[in-house]
């Protein structure tokens, strides 16, 4: 639930609009829900082969190349959310 602490956080300070917050907050669970799927993949693998398989860490590799994609989309998105909100604060500061 930090990430809903985190988001109303900057709901207070960023004043943003109620569809960017929900794009937001489903994007925070999509990456929780792509981390549970690795996690679940991972030990699947280990349970299927026990042994050292190079076929057995690529699906390994695969799956946590899912999950870092879809954190840089939605660190990329995040950006896209905050930037302008920062910049009217980091402007409003310097003058």
């Amino acid at each position: 639930m930090h990430g809903n602490y985190y988001s109303n956080s900057g709901r207070i300070l960023f004043r943003h609009h109620p569809e960017r917050m929900d794009s937001y907050h489903t994007l925070f669970w999509v990456v929780l829900a792509a981390e549970g799927f690795n996690t679940a993949i991972e030990r699947l693998v280990n349970l299927v082969s026990p042994e050292r398989n190079p076929i057995a860490g690529d699906v390994k590799d695969i799956a946590a190349g899912s999950v870092l994609i879809c954190a840089i989309v939605a660190a990329i998105i995040g950006i896209i959310i905050f930037m302008p909100y920062v910049l009217a604060v980091l402007l409003c500061n310097m003058g």
